[in-house]
């Protein structure tokens, strides 16, 4: 990590997610009560804005059952592969998850859970994945505006959650080697550290 830097959300913007290199600008309302209030981002590297993640994700199961994803709510770290099923960049990516996958199933004591979770249609990403799986991830699809939450601006994107959400990481594009062992070195870390309580305002 590259330094943390705390600001105010205080403007609301358009969100799109795009393939590979395009641009996206974030930003959340502040208003009323009931409105989806975030009040702290934390920059965490190349200067990218990450947003505390939701506590649950609603998602679908390859199955096609609704499901909710506990994000800041999960008692251990998660790792989110992020793509888009016609992103050329993310399937240039495919191999360097199935690698990083591997490598961290295979490290002892690991807790953490590689997740793919795919911003286009079920049956688009069930016939993806059946071509191009990656072993050991489980894989949910979430609607554009789920990925937007979890501060996700292009594809491919991986992110690391560490425990009940506490720190985000985030790596944007196809991975390079100095990316994946970035991502193995938090691995290790979030998934060997003891869980701790996010007090308010994280």
């Amino acid at each position: 990590m590259r330094g943390v830097e705390r600001v105010r959300v205080v403007a609301v913007a358009a969100a799109v997610v795009t393939c590979g290199m395009g641009a996206l600008t974030l930003g959340y309302f502040v208003a009323r009560d009931e409105a989806p209030v975030i009040s702290d981002v934390v920059i965490v590297d190349a200067g990218a804005a990450v947003s505390p993640p939701p506590r649950k994700l609603p998602t679908l199961t390859l199955e096609g059952e609704t499901d909710y994803l506990k994000v800041a709510a999960s008692e251990h770290p998660l790792l989110f592969l992020i793509l888009d099923t016609t992103c050329s960049h993310c399937a240039a990516n495919m191999e360097n998850w199935r690698f990083l996958v591997s490598e961290i199933l295979a490290r002892s004591g690991n807790t953490v859970e590689p997740i793919i979770l795919s911003i286009s249609p079920l049956r688009d990403t069930v016939a993806y994945l059946n071509e191009e799986p990656i072993h050991g991830a489980g894989a949910r699809v979430v609607e554009e505006w789920a990925a937007v939450a979890l501060s996700v601006r292009r594809t491919p994107t991986t992110l690391g959650v560490s425990p009940r959400g506490s720190e985000l990481s985030r790596w944007e594009g196809e991975l390079s080697g100095e990316d994946i062992e970035s991502i193995l070195e938090w691995s290790a870390h979030a998934g060997s550290s003891p869980v701790q309580e996010v007090g308010p305002g994280r």
